[in-house]
């Protein structure tokens, strides 16, 4: 029995395949080995001073992911702790308001405003969690945040995720009821 495969996509096949070969190592921890031998992070210099850093995972991340991170941060001084979301996905503005009482619970415990490290996703909710209470920040760093167009999902991001991204609020663009077009998460019509 022979199999016509003239109607595969392959161009777009390929263009997955290498996409998930460039994304997979990291997940894995592959590229551990080339990191902990990098002068950065063998680096003995205890610079922080004891400020606390409240960490925060990217997209459908958890703590557990940021943990090589926090333990670098730990040996130059600083005091890390995880967000405390569990797995970031869901509704962003519970979300922030976690990650807000997770925030003001280590600057407490510190002793002072702390510095919010967010990886994607997490970026962008650190960096609310800056604008509402910036009595608890002392600084924000945003690994690969969505900046200027934070709403916007697509490739595999998009078609593997998207079921996990109902937001209850009625409304909201990640809402399982949006209008959003697969790939895209839904926008106020541009003026004119």
């Amino acid at each position: 029995m022979a199999v016509d495969l003239t109607g595969v996509p392959w161009e777009r096949a390929r263009h997955i395949a290498r996409h998930v070969g460039r994304s997979l190592p990291p997940v894995l921890g592959l590229t551990a080995p080339a990191l902990v031998r990098h002068p950065v992070w063998r680096a003995g210099a205890a610079d922080g001073g004891g400020t606390g850093v409240v960490v925060a995972p990217g997209f459908a991340g958890a703590d557990a992911s940021m943990g090589m991170l926090r333990r670098w941060l730990t040996r130059r001084g600083y005091v890390p702790a995880g967000a405390g979301l569990g797995i970031n996905v869901g509704c962003t503005e519970e979300l922030v308001g976690r990650l807000e009482r997770r925030v003001g619970e280590h600057a407490e415990r510190t002793g002072g405003p702390v510095v919010l490290v967010g990886h994607s996703r997490g970026g962008m909710l650190a960096r609310m969690v800056a604008v509402r209470r910036p009595d608890l920040v002392r600084g924000l760093a945003m690994l690969g945040s969505p900046v200027l167009d934070p709403l916007d999902a697509s490739g595999l991001v998009a078609s593997c995720c998207r079921p996990w991204c109902a937001c209850p609020v009625s409304g909201c663009a990640a809402s399982s009821t949006s209008t959003a077009s697969p790939g895209r998460a839904a926008r106020p019509p541009r003026p004119g």
